[in-house]
Formats: C-alpha cells, sequence, structure tokens
C-alpha cells in the first residue's frame, strides 16, 4: 500500500526544505538569499557564463534568472558584459567577489554541519541514487 511518508521524492522535498530554510538563516545576516548565493557561486566558478548557461545550472527558467540578475546588478553583485547582440556574460563586480569571499565560509560550514557523521561513503551513495532517479523518471 502506498504510504506518502515512505515515498523518496516526499521524504527528500521535505528535508531539501529543512535545509534550504536553513540556509536561508545563516546567508540572510549578508543581505543575500540562498537562491543569490548559488548565482553568485556559479558566476564566480565560471568564467565567461551566460544567462541561459546560469538558468540551466540552477535549473531555473531565464525570465526567473533575469529577474534575479537585475536585483543583483542593482544591488552592485554582478555586471552584465555584452558579448554579442543576443549574448550576454555576467561577471562579479568587486562588491560581488568580496561578498562571495565572505560567504564561502559560511556555506562551507553549513555543509560539514549539514553532513557530520555521515561517511562520505554514504554521501556519494546517496548522490548516485538521486541521480539515477532523475533519469528514471526523464
Amino acid at each position: 500500500m502506498f504510504k506518502i511518508e515512505e515515498c523518496l521524492a516526499y521524504f527528500t522535498n521535505k528535508e531539501s526544505k529543512l535545509l534550504a530554510t536553513e540556509l536561508d538563516n545563516r546567508i540572510q545576516p549578508y543581505g543575500l538569499t540562498r537562491v543569490q548565493w548559488m548565482a553568485l557561486y556559479h558566476i564566480a566558478n565560471n568564467e565567461q557564463i551566460s544567462q541561459k548557461q546560469l538558468a540551466n545550472l540552477m535549473g531555473s527558467k531565464q525570465p526567473t534568472i533575469a529577474k534575479l540578475l537585475d536585483r543583483m546588478t542593482e544591488n552592485g553583485l554582478i555586471q552584465r558584459i555584452q558579448f554579442d547582440k543576443r549574448t550576454n556574460f555576467l561577471d562579479l563586480t568587486s562588491n560581488g567577489r568580496e561578498m562571495y569571499t565572505k560567504i564561502l565560509p559560511v556555506a562551507e560550514r553549513f555543509k560539514n554541519d549539514a553532513v557530520k557523521g555521515i561517511p562520505n561513503e554514504d554521501l556519494l551513495t546517496f548522490q548516485r541514487v538521486m541521480k539515477q532517479m532523475a533519469e528514471n523518471i526523464k
């Protein structure tokens, strides 16, 4: 018999929300949201990343990412660099690099706190299983 509590999608969604809320709580004092941090991270670690590439990395639609990037531009964290008529590359401003440097250790502590006591082998198995489940339903 089906029990929603035993459904992996239900369980992972519930736990994902808990983790997302905690990460938001840790980043909020710096004036950023978790989603802004994710964008900042990807821009910092992917040279000449386009808005479309960022949307793909973050699993978001381009209009959603465009609004996010507008806010981050207004806040002086990123800049759009026109490559051609249809493509902008994204780069961090000096304020964005400073913010990235401040939040990176916060994100690292969060990750370490979340996986404390879990063997690395179990984490790798979890990642592999989640990827396989996603492939199965595509």
